[in-house]
């Protein structure tokens, strides 16, 4: 069983405080790697014991994973509703990729599905217009839950259309002086010209922006770089594209790494 630190515990009592005073749908917000899946999945398992069915959503299959790590260390058991796994609707608490349960709304409806609290993990997704407003608006009665580490998309739309309350925690600073994250030291040995990189919903253009950051001088920036402060240390090195990435291993090798 895991144990809440002190800053979950205070995002959980915030949610419930929101629920408590009229609230049905706030928005959990909290650094990257600060453990929102542990608070989530902790409410997860205090809905369940209270006899109410509860589905958790998530659009790539690691989230899926990491969250069903999450509620069986809360020994919660729950079902899937995800590719090439069966659909148990007996087991109150299911786990579901987005699209897929966007899928099979009719299925879940037909079996009595009916979630009395949907948990909603990178929540900055959820807009109206999206898959995954199509599945909170076939559940009007179920309150929400919505978790991020970024409230706000750059394409604009709003999130006030699926959350009614913003509850923030700790920022990254907080958390590395608690010891819950660790320090880091940031080198900025070259930057990427973006003037002429268009952006469409609300990302860059990775065509444009792989030709924009694939360039010899930039990677040789990189390489010389990790060469000054990171010799020979295990390092990872964010690329644009396959290409992109192909091009900066074939330059490491070069180097002698």
């Amino acid at each position: 069983m895991l144990t809440l630190r002190p800053y979950q515990a205070d995002l959980i009592a915030r949610a419930r405080a929101a629920y408590q005073n009229g609230k049905r749908a706030p928005l959990l917000v909290s650094p990257v790697a600060s453990g929102k899946s542990v608070c989530f999945a902790y409410m997860a398992a205090r809905a369940h014991e209270l006899g109410k069915r509860v589905l958790l959503m998530a659009h790539r299959e690691e989230l899926l994973d990491q969250i069903s790590a999450t509620l069986e260390a809360f020994e919660v058991r729950h079902g899937w509703i995800a590719p090439a796994r069966p659909y148990e609707p007996g087991i109150a608490v299911q786990l579901g990729g987005v699209f897929t349960v966007a899928r099979r709304l009719s299925r879940m409806h037909a079996s009595g599905m009916q979630p009395d609290l949907i948990i909603i993990d990178e929540a900055h997704h959820a807009i109206k217009s999206s898959t995954w407003g199509k599945v909170l608006t076939a559940f009007p009665d179920a309150l929400r839950l919505g978790v991020t580490a970024t409230p706000e998309r750059l394409s604009g739309e709003p999130l006030s259309d699926m959350f009614d309350e913003l509850i923030v925690g700790p920022g990254v600073r907080e958390l590395i002086a608690a010891g819950a994250l660790c320090d880091y030291r940031i080198f900025v040995p070259s930057t990427i010209d973006v003037g002429g990189v268009h952006t469409r919903m609300g990302d860059f253009v990775k065509g444009e922006l792989t030709q924009a950051a694939d360039k010899p001088g930039i990677t040789g920036d990189a390489i010389k770089e990790y060469k000054k402060y990171a010799d020979h240390k295990r390092a990872v090195a964010f690329c644009v594209s396959i290409e992109h990435a192909r091009h900066v291993a074939e330059s490491f090798r070069a180097a002698g790494y």
